[in-house]
Formats: structure tokens, sequence, C-alpha cells
């Protein structure tokens, strides 16, 4: 279940499990590679 960062009262708690999107991720967007990448939004 996705969550905005924005909606905590303390983000930094959270880690992020995946990249979502990434082959619309502009140039200059650093991605983790460490964590699973979707191309466009995984089935669910």
């Amino acid at each position: 279940m996705p969550i905005r960062v924005g909606a905590l009262d303390e983000p930094g708690v959270f880690r992020p499990g995946a990249n979502l999107w990434v082959g619309s991720a502009q140039p200059w967007h650093q991605i983790d590679r460490a964590l699973p990448c979707f191309e466009t939004q995984p089935a669910t």
C-alpha cells in the first residue's frame, strides 16, 4: 500500500521497498538499483 511521505509525522522512520515507474524517470533522478525496479505499475 503506497503512503505519501508528506502524510507521516516522522517520514525518516520508513524506508522505500521498491522503485516504481522508472521507465518515465527523468535522467537526473538517482534510482537506487539495490531495490526492485519496475518500469511501470507492477501487477497486483
